[in-house]
């Protein structure tokens, strides 16, 4: 399996990992209970990094956790995870996240 990652959140689960942070996905929804379900799968899709850590997973985390801030209404905390993941795509020349970086900021204003 060297340097994939092997979905271990089965079934439903898995597949909600998929609609996190997607227009139509549980943190854009934003209630109590989709917050709580968003909460959980990121958890699980933090567990999944293998030995020696995976960039995408990092930088994936840093936006989902961003989107978790921003429905909870933490702007401190959201600023700041937007502005980490901003980073971390330009130094990884990830332009697709860099814009998606910049969409956020711009959300957050």
């Amino acid at each position: 399996m060297g340097g994939h990652l092997k979905l271990r959140c089965p079934g439903a689960r898995g597949r909600r990992l998929l609609s996190i942070g997607t227009r139509d996905g549980l943190l854009q929804r934003g209630t109590d209970g989709d917050r709580a379900e968003a909460l959980e799968l990121v958890d699980c899709l933090a567990n999944l990094a293998p030995a020696g850590g995976s960039v995408m997973l990092d930088l994936m985390l840093l936006r989902l956790r961003a989107l978790q801030a921003r429905s909870h209404g933490d702007g401190p905390a959201y600023g700041e995870l937007v502005c980490r993941y901003g980073a971390m795509a330009e130094s990884l020349g990830f332009d697709g996240h860099v814009a998606w970086a910049e969409e956020m900021t711009q959300r957050r204003q």
